[in-house]
């Protein structure tokens, strides 16, 4: 997944899921009023199969995934980043964490997290909202909550990413959809088709009259 600073929202959201970058200032009061103190609640519901259907969260691979996430989250707030929620962590499991006023040079705000950490950040527009996301060096998917089509078909035309998801989050994805990203988020596309094409030997034969 990329960052998940690379996700999109306008003032139609609701959800439970973390917000990231916000395309109106005005918008950042009232979503972390709302979306901030549910997740606290996650923390008693732990299960650590994904696979089971009231899944939540689990623990990350590693012990040493959850102490470089820890880590990251000390530098940020170090650097004048709040924390507004989560950043406690026991073994191999992060509690969920929001934070805000996070710099931009913040490996929060320039990496790839791959575990429960999000930002929220500041923009006074949609065309502020697009390049900071294409200031990236990654670009997976972007997940973009708009009910303007114009936003919406903006966004798929100006995000130098590999998919852009509409009212959902940027990790959305089916076996049949071509997933995959840009620029330091990789090459090529995980799909059915994809693997067959990977997995298929292509071979010539020309034939000449002599």
């Amino acid at each position: 997944m990329t960052q998940l600073s690379h996700l999109l929202s306008v003032r139609d959201l609701d959800r439970d899921d973390a917000v990231g970058i916000l395309d109106l200032a005005e918008d950042m009061a009232d979503v972390a009023t709302r979306a901030v103190p549910k997740l606290p609640t996650l923390r008693g519901r732990i299960v650590a199969n994904l696979f089971f259907e009231d899944s939540t969260r689990t623990r990350l691979s590693f012990e040493a995934a959850a102490k470089r996430l820890e880590s990251w989250i000390a530098e940020a707030k170090a650097a004048g980043a709040r924390l507004l929620c989560g950043g406690g962590r026991k073994g191999n499991m992060l509690e969920a964490s929001v934070l805000e006023n996070v710099p931009d040079d913040a490996k929060l705000s320039c990496q790839e997290a791959f575990g429960p950490v999000t930002v929220l950040a500041r923009f006074t527009g949609f065309d502020e909202a697009i390049a900071a996301v294409n200031a990236s060096d990654y670009g997976l998917q972007a997940g973009v909550f708009t009910n303007d089509l114009a936003h919406a078909t903006r966004a798929w035309g100006e995000l130098d990413v590999g998919g852009v998801i509409i009212n959902d989050i940027p990790s959305f994805r089916v076996d049949n959809m071509p997933y995959g990203g840009v620029k330091l988020s990789g090459l090529g596309r995980e799909g059915i088709r994809y693997a067959i094409e990977d997995m298929t030997e292509r071979r010539l034969m020309v034939l000449r009259d002599r």
